[in-house]
C-alpha cells in the first residue's frame, strides 16, 4: 500500500523561534494540535538555540508524552478513549517537531548534527519497540483509535529516516531560498530581466547633456 501523504503544521513555538514562515514535512497523518507544549516547555524552547540541543529538546518532549500515554493505557480503570487519543496526538506532535527541526538544519547547513543523530538512533528505536509492544498487549483497545496509532508508528519511523540523512562532519552552508520561488525562476535568460526588485537592477548612466549650439 502506498504511503498516504499529508502536510503537517508545526507548533507555533517551532515556527516563530526558527524564523521560518513556511516549513513542511510530509507525514502520514493530519495536522496535530499547536498547543501541546506547556508554558514551561515553550520557555525552554526559547532558551535553546543550539541546533542539536533544540532537536533533542523536542525528542525529550516526545519521551515524556509516550511515557504518559503508556501509563494511561495501562491504568485501572482505563482512561477514556478520547484522552488516550489526545495523549498519542501529543506524542506525534513532539516527534514531528523533532523531525521538522532536524530537516530545517539539514536544509540550512552550516552545523554539525552528529550529536542529534546519535541520540535519535539510540532512543527512537526504543520508541518503536514500546509502541509495537503496546500494540501486542492492548491490541483490542487500540482498535478504538487505530488510525492515530498507525500515525504514531509512521511518524516515529520517519524521524529515523530523517536522521539517516545526517552526514558526518559539518554540513555545507546553503543559501536561503525565497518562499514560492524556485531556483530556476530566479535566473534570467540572456536579454531578459531577473526577478530582482526594480531598485536592485543596474541602472543605465544618465544621458550626457547636449552642448549648446
Amino acid at each position: 500500500m502506498n504511503k498516504q501523504k499529508h502536510w503537517h503544521v508545526y507548533t507555533l513555538a517551532t515556527l516563530a523561534l526558527t524564523g521560518l514562515l513556511s516549513v513542511s514535512v510530509s507525514q502520514a497523518h493530519p495536522p496535530q494540535s499547536q498547543d501541546y507544549l506547556t508554558d514551561e516547555e515553550i520557555q525552554k524552547v526559547r532558551e535553546t538555540q543550539e541546533p542539536n540541543a533544540r532537536i533533542l529538546l523536542f525528542l525529550e518532549f516526545a519521551t515524556v508524552r509516550l511515557a504518559r500515554f503508556q501509563k494511561a493505557l495501562a491504568a485501572s480503570p482505563p482512561s477514556h478513549t478520547d484522552e488516550l487519543t489526545e495523549m498519542l496526538d501529543d506524542y506525534i506532535s513532539a516527534i514531528d517537531d523533532t523531525t521538522g527541526n532536524l530537516e530545517i538544519w539539514l536544509e540550512r547547513g552550516g552545523v554539525k548534527l552528529e550529536k542529534a543523530r546519535k541520540e535519535i538512533e539510540k532512543q527512537v528505536p526504543e520508541f518503536l519497540s514500546t509502541l509495537e509492544k503496546l500494540g501486542t498487549t492492548y491490541g483490542t483497545r487500540l482498535e478504538e483509535f487505530s488510525f492515530t496509532w498507525e500515525d504514531a508508528l509512521e511518524a516515529t519511523r520517519e524521524l529515523l529516516q530523517a536522521a539517516n540523512n545526517i552526514p558526518a562532519g559539518m554540513l555545507p552552508e546553503k543559501q536561503p531560498k525565497a518562499i514560492g520561488v524556485s531556483p530556476e525562476e530566479g535566473k534570467a535568460e540572456p536579454g531578459r530581466p531577473t526577478l530582482r526588485k526594480k531598485e536592485e537592477q543596474p541602472q543605465p548612466p544618465p544621458p550626457k547633456p547636449t552642448p549648446p549650439g
